[in-house]
């Protein structure tokens, strides 16, 4: 058996969400989550959706950086904001984050509180 049989990328299941990416990863995806009996949900890209600890399936996500939180003047303030509320609602929400540095982890603690074991 590879060791990665266990691991499924999730993908839209019907054209209303392929053609609604967006709102299917950030919302709808919860839904196909638990149809297809999900046992853990990792967000890679520093994210996870709306709404997925009404499901009970645990939850890691993967910060890479927060640079747009260190250096906010090479965004545009639409920009910050989104990426700000994904970050802080994903610290919050996740089981478990996953910082790729020291230096992101001590962000992590710096700018949204999070208790450095968690």
């Amino acid at each position: 058996m590879n060791s990665f049989d266990n691991v499924t990328e999730k993908r839209p299941k019907n054209k209303r969400d392929t053609f609604f990416y967006n709102l299917w990863r950030q919302k709808n995806v919860c839904k196909d989550l638990l149809h297809d009996q999900v046992d853990i949900f990792h967000g890679l890209t520093g994210e996870i959706p709306l709404g997925i600890r009404k499901t009970g399936i645990p939850v890691v996500v993967t910060i890479h950086d927060l640079i747009f939180l260190r250096f906010p003047k090479f965004y545009s303030f639409i920009d910050y904001k989104i990426h700000k509320y994904k970050a802080q609602y994903a610290v919050n929400n996740a089981d478990m984050v996953v910082a790729v540095s020291e230096q992101t982890k001590q962000d992590i603690i710096d700018f949204f509180g999070i208790d450095a074991e968690k």
